[in-house]
C-alpha cells in the first residue's frame, strides 16, 4: 500500500532507516550524559583526582583536533611523555587530547606528578581544568600560562632553553617558516667542535631529509632531569651575556 505523502511529493523513510535514525538519537544522548557526568565531575576537585578518564566521553572532530589516537597509542606516546618527568616538570600537550587524556590517567595516584596543560582548540575540553585554549592554525602564538625561557625571536625563528636539556646550554631554534625541500621529515644538524662531530672548520648546517626509520640522521636522545630554578638562573645568566 502507497504511503499518501509519497503521492503527494513528501519523502518517507522506511521502518529500519527509522530504526537506524534512532539508535543514532540514543547513542547522542547517551554520550551527551557521559559528557555531562565528567563536566560535574571536573567542577568537583574531591571527584576529579581520582577518576579515570576516557575519550569515549568526546566525538572525533577534525576541524578541531589535529591528532586523536586510539587508546593503545595515545598510552604509548602518554608513557614516552612521562619519562624522566618530575614534579618540577611543565609537559604541554599540543592538539592531542587523546594522548592528554591517557597522561592523566597514567598519573592516577601519583603523589607529586608533573604539571600538565592541555593546549587545544576545541573548547569542549575546556571542562578539563588543565585546558588552555591554543589555535594550531597559529602554532608560534603560545599561551602566556606555559611557562618557556625565551632567549630570542624574530619574524621567521624563536630560540628557547629546553625544558629536559640534552646538556646545560640546550636551546631549540624553531623555524617560523619551513624550508622548501619537498621533505616532509628532517633534521637541520649544525656541529660545532670536535667531539660535537665538527669535521670543517667552518660554520655550516646540514638539511638531513629522513624520508624512513634507517635513513638520515640517527639520534640518541639522554634527557637529564628538570630544575626549572636552576633553568631559571641559566636563563638569566644566558640573556645578560646576549
Amino acid at each position: 500500500m502507497t504511503d499518501p505523502r509519497e503521492e503527494d511529493g513528501i519523502p518517507v523513510l522506511s521502518g529500519d532507516a527509522l530504526a537506524a535514525l534512532q539508535d543514532f538519537y540514543n547513542d547522542r544522548d547517551a554520550q551527551q550524559k557521559r559528557f555531562e557526568q565528567l563536566k560535574a565531575a571536573t567542577e568537583d576537585a574531591s571527584t576529579t583526582g581520582g577518576q579515570r578518564l576516557s575519550m569515549d566521553m568526546f566525538t572525533e572532530d577534525w576541524n578541531a583536533s589535529q591528532f586523536w589516537y586510539n587508546d593503545a597509542t595515545a598510552t604509548i606516546l602518554a608513557r614516552q611523555l612521562l619519562s624522566g618527568a618530575t614534579s618540577s616538570t611543565h609537559l604541554a600537550v599540543v592538539s592531542a587530547p587523546s594522548v592528554f587524556i591517557q597522561i592523566k590517567n597514567l598519573l592516577l595516584g601519583v603523589v607529586d606528578p608533573p604539571q600538565v596543560s592541555l593546549l587545544e582548540f576545541d573548547d569542549r575540553f575546556a571542562v578539563l581544568k588543565e585546558f588552555v585554549r591554543y589555535d594550531f592554525q597559529q602554532p608560534m602564538k603560545l599561551p602566556r600560562e606555559i611557562p618557556s625561557f625565551k632567549l630570542f625571536e624574530s619574524a621567521h625563528t624563536l630560540a628557547f632553553l629546553d625544558i629536559q636539556p640534552l646538556s646545560k646550554g640546550h636551546a631549540p631554534v624553531a623555524k617560523k617558516l619551513a624550508i622548501a625541500t619537498g621533505a616532509e621529515n628532517y633534521n637541520i644538524l649544525q656541529n660545532n667542535g670536535r667531539i660535537a662531530h665538527q669535521m670543517v672548520d667552518h660554520v655550516h648546517f646540514h638539511m638531513i631529509p629522513k624520508p624512513s626509520e634507517k635513513e638520515g640522521l640517527g639520534i640518541s636522545w639522554p634527557m637529564g632531569p628538570t630544575d626549572m630554578e636552576k633553568l631559571k638562573a641559566l636563563f638569566e645568566e644566558v640573556k645578560a651575556k646576549m
